[in-house]
Order: structure tokens, then C-alpha cells, then sequence
């Protein structure tokens, strides 16, 4: 007893797949560019603590878009 391969589900699977990464990764500049603003409203550790955050969502979202690049292939 076996498990059927299921071409469309993996047919879907690859368009997710695909939208997903695609959207990580326009959506870079906009929250680049919103992040910057909101740091100018920030000062001292709260602001040495945003720049933390932000660089650290920047590079969890690249390293998503990667993954499920990889996975796509």
C-alpha cells in the first residue's frame, strides 16, 4: 500500500511556493523605506533596538524567500 503522487497538489504547491517568495522579496524596499522613517522617531536603545528588529526581519524574510526557492525547485 502505497501513497499516490498527486500532481496538482504539487502543481499548487510550486505556484505558492513561487507567490510567496515573490512577495518576501518585493516587499523588501517598501518596509526598508517604512522602517527608515519610523527609525527617525526613535532614539537611544529604543532606536539601537528597532534597527536590531528590523535587521533581523530583513534577513528572516530573505532566508524564507530562499527556502522556499529552494523548495520550488
Amino acid at each position: 500500500m502505497g501513497i499516490e503522487f498527486d500532481d496538482a497538489a504539487a502543481s499548487r504547491l510550486i505556484d505558492c511556493g513561487v507567490e510567496v517568495a515573490m512577495t518576501l522579496r518585493a516587499s523588501g524596499a517598501p518596509r526598508q523605506s517604512i522602517a527608515d522613517a519610523a527609525l527617525l522617531d526613535f532614539d537611544g536603545a529604543y532606536s539601537r533596538l528597532f534597527e536590531a528588529a528590523r535587521l533581523t526581519e530583513s534577513q528572516d524574510r530573505i532566508r524564507l524567500a530562499k527556502a522556499l526557492e529552494s523548495l520550488v525547485e
